[in-house]
């Protein structure tokens, strides 16, 4: 449990940091990160930076919900809308909210989508090709930072692990007199290893 905590705070750390730089860059209204959800084919809101202070947190994401649930369908590679009405279905905001420009893509690890970027914006045509051009490196970079940081956690972990199990070892065998090592080591060749009986007796 300490592991896990340990690597979900350094991921929604470096994700934090992410969003703020993408905010100041595109000079947006909200950037959002959205991870797989706990519901099948579903998005959750992971970590936002915003400029208002009604986006609703862990805010689930459909496919038949809204703008950004689109980006469930295998066959949509990104969102880019200039001109949203009031009707528009933006369902993070906790109270009715202006956007007139949203933008996003998938964040693809090893071929599979394990998330998404989303923009959005009080202007009309605050977005073009270019931003979705970021967005994508951007993706392709929380992507690869997520990935590497589990990993190199999962390393230190066995690392720790290895470390605790020798340490066990080394204090079981100080106890332990010579013969009793030899004994235990005899026990343990009998159990785990596909000697035959004359392996045995020679043992």
């Amino acid at each position: 449990k300490k592991f896990k905590l340990e690597v979900e705070n350094e991921i929604d750390l470096n994700l934090f940091r992410s969003a703020s730089l993408l905010r100041q860059l595109l000079r947006c209204q909200s950037v959002l990160i959205l991870f797989p959800g706990n519901q099948p084919n579903s998005l959750q809101l992971k970590i936002f930076d915003s400029e208002l202070t009604s986006i609703k947190p862990h805010t689930v994401f459909k496919e038949s919900q809204g703008i950004v649930g689109r980006l469930l369908k295998p066959d949509v590679n990104r969102i880019l809308e200039n001109d949203l009405s009031v009707n528009s279905k933006i369902h993070y905001y906790s109270e009715e909210v202006e956007i007139k420009s949203l933008a996003a893509v998938p964040i693809i690890v090893n071929q599979k989508r394990n998330g998404a970027i989303v923009v959005d914006s009080a202007e009309e045509d605050a977005f073009d090709e270019d931003i979705v051009q970021i967005l994508q490196n951007f993706a392709h970079v929380i992507g690869s930072l997520c990935y590497r940081t589990y990993m190199d956690f999962e390393h230190l972990y066995q690392k720790e692990q290895f470390k605790a199990l020798f340490e066990y070892q080394k204090k079981f065998l100080d106890k332990m007199s010579l013969k009793d090592i030899y004994l235990n080591m005899i026990s343990y060749a009998k159990t785990t290893l596909p000697f035959d009986r004359i392996t045995i007796f020679s043992v």
